[in-house]
Order: C-alpha cells, then structure tokens, then sequence
C-alpha cells in the first residue's frame, strides 16, 4: 500500500511523501507516532492507540465518528487493522469512510474466522448471488488491506477477490420535471406571500435551493459555504463555494463563482437578518440558526458520550428541514402529493443538466461540479434528454410561464405572456378588418410593413408578426398545420439532443475548439427549438382551431 502524507503546504504548493508501506509487527511503534500526529491535527479526537474504541471527527458530515475495534479474539488482526486504519487516515480518507472499511473488514474477518480461504470463499460465493455490489466492495477493501497486511496465502486471496467485477450503477433517480416545476413555483409563492417571521424556519430551504439550482454542490459541499462567501469585485457579484472529493492528500478547497446581482444581494439579507437575531458564525446555515428556528427543543445528538460540532448544519439536518416544508408548507399548505420527493442531492443534477443544456462546455461543468474526470458527465445525458423533451409541455401547463415572463421577457418563459397580450388586442377584430389592415397569409395574417424580409423560418413561430386567426371553414386544416410543425420541432430537438450528447462525449476525450463550436452552435439550436415548439403548442392548447381564443 503507499502511504500519502502531506507533509508541507505553502500556498497552492503541496508536498506528498509517498512512501511503499507494509506491516510489520515490530515497526507498531511507527503506526502510533502516525497516530498521534492524527490527534495532534484533530482528526482523532478522543482515544488513545491502544483502545478498542476511536473517536474522529469527519468535517464534511460535522460529525463524531467512532471507530470501533472490537477484535480481542483475533488480536494480531486487531493491531494490523488499526494501523491500517491509522494510514488511512493519515491519507485524508474521511472519517466515515475510514469507518466504513472498518466495518467491512470487521465482517470480514468475523465471517471467515480470521480470514480462512476456504471460509472466505463461501462467504463472498454467498453475496455474489444475494448482494453483488456488497461483494465488490468487499473484494476492494480486502484487497487493500492484504497489500497493507499480506497474510498466508494471499495471492490466493486477491486471485479470488479480483474475480469479483464492478456493477454498472443506473443513473440516480430524479423526479418528474413537472414536480420540479411545481416545487419551484411553491417555494417562490410561499416566501412571496408570507411575513419573514413565518417562514424563517424554512430560509435555508431558499437559500438552498436558489444556489444549487446555478451552482452544482452536493448537499455537504453546501452546508459547508461560510458567512465571508460573497464579493464584489468591480460591480461584479461572486460566491466562494466549497469542493470536495479532490483526490488523496488534498482536504476541502474552495472556488469563487460568478453570481447575479440579485442573488447577491438575497444571500447578503440572509447573512444580515442572522447577525439582528446575535448570530455569529463562520457558516451560512448556523447550527445556532436552525436550533432557535427550527426545533430549539431537540438537543445534539451524543455520539458514544463524545461530541465536537462546527456552528453549522449538517446534510441531514437540511434534509431533515426540507422533509419538514414539504410536511407543513408543500402538502400541508398547497394540497400538493408527489411520488418521489426532491431531495437536497438532486438539486445539484438539476444544475448539470440545466449547465448541459445550456451549452457550457463539458470543461466548465466539470469544473463547477467538481468532478475530476469529464466521463462523469456520461450519467446525465438520458437525464437531460428526458427533461428537454418534457420542458415544453410542463411550461405550458403551469402558471410558471407568466411568473417568469415579467423578468425575462426575451425567454422561452416570455411566450405565453407575450401570446394572451396579442390575443387581446386582435381577437375583437373580424376577418374582414383584419384583412382591410394586414396582409393574408395561411391561417392567419401577418403584421409587417416589410413582408417578406421580415419573415421567420415559418409563419407558425412568427412571435412579431404573425396572428393565428383561420376562418371557421378552415380550423381542421388549421389544427393538422399546427400538429405536424408540432411533430417536426420534436424530432429536431430530439437529433440535436442525440448530436450534443455525442460531441459532448467526443470533448470528453479530446477537446479541441470546432468540436467546442459545435457543441455551442447545436445547444443554441436546442433552445431555439424549444422555444418554437412552445409557441406552436401553446397556439394548438390555447387556439383550438376555432379562431375565437388566439
């Protein structure tokens, strides 16, 4: 096993000892001084090497974490085990991880009476059938114990382990867009139209879910965001957010991304509204927030007697506070039931897939999601192609269309808004007036003074200019019209989606600047697209055919 240790930091210079470790009993005196540089830095809290019981703190969860080594009849195990352990930690592994190997490696020994081959065998042939991803992760970590520990017949045993092959995972399951859309309109209704007082409970909610719906962030990487976030940097607004998962020797760094004004500013009042209540915390989200707000009668938790907490809410805290607004404020409030609730680490799929349809190259998602390899983004392609082809049908069925139109008049959210004005001004004239003023074109007249310069690719996506008015004998025909235009705008955004996704998986492995154009060049194509089938469908839900609505 190597054993990383950052042994100097100055800067954005690190230095890495990589050093070939395996274990000998009589170097113990090695592991213990490794040990006690762990307490030294806090990431051991409470316990001395020698104990059946550690207690770490995991920084991420903002948690105690107890490391348990209740081996006394496989003693020599029980001391190989906590050394690895010990390097583990020292290699950054999180303390939650480091328990989880613990735990594997406790079962594993336990199920194979101190690892028997034979026993080990069964015990793994077992969870091949019953549990296949247990018996991956089992393989690996006993793999990475015996390159710390290599016992008796262990080429025998990793032969074994290395027959166990990783399970292809399904993309995570994300709700119905429709809900998304119905989340989002509830959450802006709700903190629109009640008093700061009644829905402060639930702020962070806002503020977690306004950030992570532009800014990729896993539910820790979130609560972990600090009071000093923002900056303004020459009329330019900017938010510092924390990454993790950045590789062996490297802890929790954080990166500054570009924000709207009014984002700014939202987050700017909820950081002033804390220090009027006596609040001073280093964190966004205060743990001492959420207790006065939220439920000041539940205590901490005690973990083992042992307890070290940041002055910040944890992931399950937030997740618990979310369940609670859709209890009382979702379902409670707004009669609104789902199937599948979002959870906080959906948000941050939402954001990729909104990212990746927006054209940002696969560099700058990577990037702002904190991913390492660009081939991660391989599992949200069926994801943003399923919320692509929903998009238009779901704004057209909720009110979200003419929310959004007041601030973006241009968007695809501006149509619906855009149509009912026209439709107002134009559906007291008749035919004939029409016709006196405007020249006919099918199924309707067109506007322009400049016809045809002036004309779109086809009349039935003419926002400017076009009026949709067919006379009574011509409303079938009117209606197919619209339908098949309906039906070749879905089969456009359909090839463009299936072109983006492929150059997309191109830039993931070589990345040059036509295929970046042309990446660009097709996600601005998609929006175009959207847009227009949203005009014509809104035209066939609101119009139909009968020339009396639009």
């Amino acid at each position: 096993m190597e054993l990383k240790q950052v042994i100097n930091s100055s800067g954005t210079l690190k230095t890495i000892l990589i050093e070939d470790v395996v274990f000998h009993s009589d170097e113990i005196s090695k592991y213990k001084d490794i040990f006690d540089s762990l307490k030294t830095l806090g990431i051991i809290e409470q316990g001395e090497f020698s104990d059946r019981h550690w207690y770490t703190f995991d920084e991420i969860k903002n948690v105690i974490v107890p490391l348990r080594f209740e081996l006394d009849v496989y003693a020599e195990l029980q001391i190989s085990l906590k050394c690895f352990i010990a390097s583990q930690l020292a290699m950054s592994k999180a303390a939650s991880t480091a328990k989880q190997t613990l735990e594997n490696l406790k079962t594993i020994i336990f199920e194979t009476n101190g690892i028997k081959f034979d026993n080990f065998n069964s015990f793994l042939s077992q969870l091949e059938v019953t549990s296949p991803g247990q018996a991956y992760r089992y393989s690996r970590h006993l793999i990475n114990f015996l390159n710390f520990h290599p016992i008796k017949n262990r080429d025998k045993f990793l032969e074994r382990c290395y027959t166990i092959s990783r399970i292809n995972t399904k993309n995570r399951d994300l709700p119905e867009l429709d809900d998304i859309i119905e989340f989002d309109r509830i959450v802006n209704d709700y903190f629109r139209r009640t008093p700061v007082e009644d829905h402060l409970t639930f702020k962070p909610i806002q503020i977690f879910w306004i950030i992570t719906n532009i800014v990729p962030l896993r539910p820790s990487e979130f609560t972990l965001i600090k009071t000093n976030c923002l900056e303004n940097k020459n009329g330019n607004y900017y938010i510092e957010v924390p990454r993790i998962k950045n590789g062996e020797g490297e802890g929790i760094h954080y990166q500054s991304i570009q924000i709207t004004d009014d984002i700014y500013f939202f987050i700017k009042e909820f950081i002033l509204r804390q220090k009027q209540m006596g609040i001073e915390s280093h964190y966004l989200c205060s743990l001492e927030f959420h207790e006065r707000s939220y439920e000041s009668s539940w205590p901490r938790k005690a973990t083992d007697g042992s307890e070290s907490f940041q002055d910040r809410v944890t992931s399950t805290q937030l997740h618990g506070l979310l369940k609670r607004f859709y209890k009382q404020v979702v379902e409670g409030m707004y009669n609104e039931h789902t199937s599948m609730k979002i959870i906080p680490a959906h948000t941050r799929h939402f954001a990729i897939i909104n990212m990746f349809l927006q054209g940002y190259n696969m560099l700058s998602i990577a990037r702002m999601a904190g991913h390492l390899d660009l081939k991660t983004q391989d599992n949200y392609y069926s994801h943003a192609k399923t919320f692509a082809q929903s998009h238009v049908y779901n704004l057209l069925r909720t009110s979200m269309g003419e929310k959004m139109g007041q601030s973006i008049p241009n968007g695809i959210f501006g149509w619906r808004q855009k149509l009912r004005e026209k439709s107002a001004r134009f559906i007291r004239y008749s035919h004939d007036e029409l016709n006196d003023n405007y020249r006919k074109v099918t199924h309707g007249y067109c506007k322009s003074g400049n016809f045809p310069y002036d004309c779109a690719e086809d009349c039935r996506v003419c926002l400017p200019h076009f009026i949709f008015k067919p006379r009574l004998d011509e409303e079938r025909q009117a209606g197919k019209w619209l339908e098949s235009y309906s039906k070749e705008l879905e089969q456009k955004i359909d090839s463009t989606l299936d072109l983006m996704i492929s150059t997309s998986k191109s830039l993931s492995k070589l990345s040059n600047p036509l295929t970046e154009a042309s990446f660009s060049n097709a996600s601005r194509q998609l929006q175009q697209y959207m847009d227009h089938k949203l005009l014509v469908d809104f035209k066939i839900s609101e119009g139909e055919y009968n020339g009396g609505e639009i």
